[in-house]
Order: structure tokens, then sequence, then C-alpha cells
């Protein structure tokens, strides 16, 4: 069972600059060391940060709209996120719609826990692999977003179906065959906006190309691709 004498919150919290967002949920990231999940960031709703937070496992580092990676510890197998604001169904919809769908495509396995004295938080551990790169990172937390609705979801094709969460709802045709794994001829970046702007190009420690790499979720490799072929 998980409380909240297992978490070290922290006793402030950055102001970070997001758009509104529809849907309430929250994410932090912690770090598990000394048997104690320690808050490494405040609460904060625009996934577009995650992308950030997927330097740390590639040598680099973003600063930006209040989020400084440099100033976030995180595991080296994964990424512990405490998520608020959780609807009764949501680990249910996790278990049967994302769940399944990581262990077929990346294999392992996803677990959301509930923090039993604190309704609607839900701790999950997101893999290296789902987190050393912005396109995993970027759907998968899209898909959990997704998973916080008052309805249940039976599987994956009727979660991308009936969901209401902005995102997919208007990128219905494309997420449904998408999977969690980047296509094997983009494996080679952990993040890629195009052929001048990526990881190979080493340019996300530059000032002007921060926000690109903020940008650069799930939707963006989608939209890049479609129009540029890698080399």
């Amino acid at each position: 069972m998980l409380t909240s004498t297992q978490f070290v919150f922290r006793k402030s919290s950055p102001n970070y600059t997001e758009i509104p967002q529809a849907n309430p949920i929250r994410w932090s990231v912690c770090l598990y060391e000394d048997d104690k999940f320690v808050q490494q960031t405040g609460w904060f709703k625009c996934r577009d940060f995650f992308n950030d937070m997927a330097a740390l496992y590639n040598g680099a580092n973003n600063c930006i709209y209040g989020m400084d990676t440099q100033k976030i510890k995180v595991n080296t197998y994964g990424i512990f996120l405490l998520i608020k604001e959780t609807t009764p169904q949501f680990i249910d919809n996790v278990m049967r719609c994302v769940a399944p769908k990581y262990k077929e495509e990346i294999g392992g396995d996803l677990h959301p826990v509930p923090v039993e004295d604190m309704p609607g938080h839900v701790l999950i551990l997101l893999p290296k692999d789902l987190v050393d790169n912005t396109y995993s990172f970027s759907f998968v937390t899209l898909l959990l977003r997704a998973c916080n609705d008052a309805k249940e979801f039976s599987c994956y094709d009727h979660l991308i179906s009936e969901s209401v969460e902005g995102l997919v709802a208007n990128y219905k045709d494309s997420l449904k065959h998408l999977s969690l794994k980047r296509p094997a001829h983009l494996r080679k970046y952990w993040w890629w906006s195009g052929p001048v702007y990526n990881s190979l190009t080493k340019t996300e420690n530059s000032f002007e190309y921060r926000p690109i790499l903020h940008d650069n979720g799930v939707m963006s490799w989608i939209r890049y691709t479609q129009f540029n072929k890698p080399e």
C-alpha cells in the first residue's frame, strides 16, 4: 500500500508558464531514493515539459517556461510520475488501454498505484524506454491524460475512438495504428523536428532552439515525418 508518508513533497512550487488545459490532470516528477519518493518538480499541466525531461537521458538539458531540467534528478531506469486530479476510472482505463499496448509493442509492465490517503493521486513508473525520447514520452502521457475520463474504456481502440481528449479526438486516424515505439528509421533520434533540427544536429542546447525541443511531442514527429524524409 502506498501512502503520503512515503513521499517528500516540495515546500513551494515554481511558477510554470502554461496554457489552459481542459483535462484537470496534473503531473509531478519524483526521484526514488532512500525508500522515499522525493518530489522534483511542482505540479504542472502542460505535457510539453516531458519533452524537455527526455533530455536528461541524453546528456542534455532544457530551461524554458519556468522548468529547468538541470534542477531535476531522475532514476536511471525511468521516471516516477505522481499524478493528481484523476478520475475513479483512471487506473482501470490505463490497465485496459495503455498497459497492454506497452507490453505488446515494447515489452514490460505499467502499474499505476493509488496513494491511499490522497484521493485522486496515482503514482506510475514510466520505464526508460518510454522517457528517453520525446516521441514515446509524449505519446504515453497523451494516452494517460485521455484515460483520465469519467467514461470506462475497454481497450486502446475504444479509447482512441471515443475519447474527447483534444489531441486524440483531432488525430484519431493517425493514432489508430501508431506504435509507442518510434518508427525504425527514426530510432537514431531522441528528438526530431525534421532534417535540420534534431538530436543529431545537437541544437537542443542552443537558446534559440529550446522552444523547438519543448514543442517536439508525438504530434510534431507525425507532422514533420509527413513532409520530410529523414536521412
